[in-house]
């Protein structure tokens, strides 16, 4: 069997065959898209955030290959390159015990099995498309064909191969002996039960949890249906490049002077004012505004992060919806250059505020993420200038993925709740922050920062504080064992006969790191925290 005759290659000599699946390759991915649903059901009952995830994603994975070959196509080094990237994504839910950074990583995975979907069977690459709105409008068509994919899968394709007449013969075979079995097997099987207790014991029927039953069934036919549709669009053939028509393009002189120029003035005039609290202090802060320093670092920070994050889709819309001509592509850039800049200072004007606001009152989670998330968009904003600002679109974005997929592989190196919670713990060494540490913060973060937020709950010289602080350390005290003690449902779940698909790295350094101090843990809670309870109602 040839390529072409396996899977439709254009679909200008047969349109029909073009959108559809030769019978024997429609068969296999539908029983392939129910097996591996069964495994993701059996691998992913106890949840996402363990090692079953990025097993049953390297599964999805292989499997795609595996039917890529089958079809008799190529899987390109694109195709790999981004099946290789959700199998490294998927690691991260069982690296990481962070809520947000887990969120991230399961986007990745999901986003890079798409694009491997994707650059699966189409001709030329991807990411290099000469024109955003190509790649744009190839992820529609994508997702438009996955979206009923298991329908034409189930309903026409697979059962080409089948005799239709054999099929009914076969199924009322095996409807009527069911109609005279089942019964049979009720009734005398259950008088014969209650007759005799041996033959009951061996013939035990197990209890059947319908409630779990019920949602087995539906988590595989959500996953058979998933997969079946992004295997069968993965193997369709996509439409080349040059048969996807551009965007036809409407902006002028007047809307881009007018557009653009408005924004250099406002953010121009924004940055002005940064200045007068940079170089003026505090004490021109309260003039201005009538706010402390403190105050000032905790407004504004993620309303610039907003900014940045709408200025880089609107640089690249209205560069490709530009009319035709040189004149104005050149026009768009002299205009764009003070804008990046522009937004480049605003990026370190979050930045100092940032700083300002960890001098005052710590980091948090809430505040390191954006700030990434931020300073990855300084990236995109640099290559936007080097490459679409210049009539130069084909790298772009690739570069902007390669560059978000580097930054998620940096978070997860790094730890940003251990990064969050040394800066936290160094900073409290200071005289001016000595007694400003929330010990319990430090007991919400991810388990592989729970070793260093117990040494600050441990330290002995929590006998001198307030009853305010006392009632805080006791508070983190508790937070600690309900999340990783003996009794906590993280301990459950890692002594648990299926510990195995849950396990995760770094719930098992939290459960680790409260092992080790658990009983001077237990000693605070039914001593000084008994103490403070008691003072706390005396007052």
């Amino acid at each position: 069997m040839t390529p072409a005759a396996a899977i439709p290659t254009s679909s200008a000599t047969d349109p029909v065959r073009a959108h559809r699946l030769d019978g024997p390759v429609a068969s296999v991915v539908l029983g392939l898209a129910g097996l591996v649903a069964v495994g993701g059901d059996a691998l992913l009952s106890g949840g996402i955030t363990g090692i079953g995830f990025p097993i049953w994603v390297t599964l999805v994975a292989t499997t795609l290959v595996a039917l890529a070959w089958r079809a008799e196509l190529v899987v390109t080094r694109e195709a790999a390159a981004w099946v290789v990237v959700a199998v490294m994504c998927s690691i991260g839910l069982a690296w990481r015990d962070a809520e947000m950074l887990q969120v991230l990583d399961l986007f990745g995975t999901l986003a890079a099995l798409l694009l491997a979907a994707a650059t699966i069977n189409r001709p030329g690459s991807l990411v290099f498309a000469a024109r955003v709105e190509h790649v744009v409008f190839a992820l529609l068509r994508f997702a438009r064909t996955a979206v009923p994919g298991i329908v034409p899968l189930a309903f026409s394709e697979a059962p080409d191969r089948i005799d239709g007449s054999r099929l009914e013969s076969q199924a009322l075979k095996i409807g009527r002996i069911a109609l005279i079995v089942v019964p049979l097997l009720i009734i005398f099987g259950g008088l014969l039960r209650s007759a005799d207790p041996i033959f009951a014991s061996l013939t035990s029927i197990p209890r059947i949890d319908g409630a779990l039953v019920f949602q087995h069934f539906i988590t595989i036919i959500f996953l058979c249906v998933a997969l079946g549709g992004w295997a069968r669009a993965a193997l369709l053939p996509k439409e080349a490049e040059a048969a996807v028509t551009p965007m036809r393009g409407r902006l002028g002189a007047l809307e881009i002077n007018a557009a653009l120029g408005t924004l250099n003035v406002l953010f121009a005039a924004f940055v002005l004012t940064q200045l007068g609290w940079f170089f003026g202090g505090e004490r021109f802060l309260h003039e201005r505004t009538g706010l402390t320093a403190a105050e000032y670092a905790r407004s504004g920070f993620f309303q610039m992060v907003m900014v940045v994050a709408l200025v880089v889709p609107l640089l690249v819309a209205s560069r490709a919806m530009l009319a035709q001509g040189r004149a104005l592509a050149r026009r768009h850039t002299l205009l764009s250059l003070p804008l990046v800049a522009l937004l480049g200072l605003m990026i370190v004007s979050a930045a100092l505020r940032m700083k300002l606001y960890v001098h005052y009152y710590g980091l948090s989670t809430d505040r390191l993420y954006p700030l990434v998330f931020m300073v990855w968009l300084g990236v995109v904003l640099g290559w936007l200038s080097l490459t679409v600002l210049r009539g130069w679109n084909r790298p772009f974005l690739a570069g902007v993925a390669v560059s978000a997929f580097a930054t998620l592989v940096g978070l997860n190196i790094s730890s940003p709740e251990r990064i969050v919670a040394t800066v936290n713990v160094a900073r409290a060494t200071t005289t001016s922050a000595r007694d400003s540490l929330d010990v319990r913060y430090l007991t919400t973060l991810g388990g592989e920062a729970t070793d260093i937020a117990v040494k600050p709950v441990l330290a002995t010289s929590w006998s001198s504080t307030t009853i305010e602080q006392r009632r805080m350390r006791c508070y983190a005290v508790r937070n600690l064992l309900n999340r990783w003690g003996p009794t906590s449902p993280n301990f459950a779940d890692a002594t648990s006969s299926a510990s195995w698909r849950t396990w995760n790295a770094g719930k098992a350094d939290g459960l680790e790191a409260v092992r080790q101090n658990v009983g001077r843990l237990e000693t605070i809670r039914r001593t000084e925290c008994a103490e403070v309870l008691a003072a706390s109602r005396q007052r």
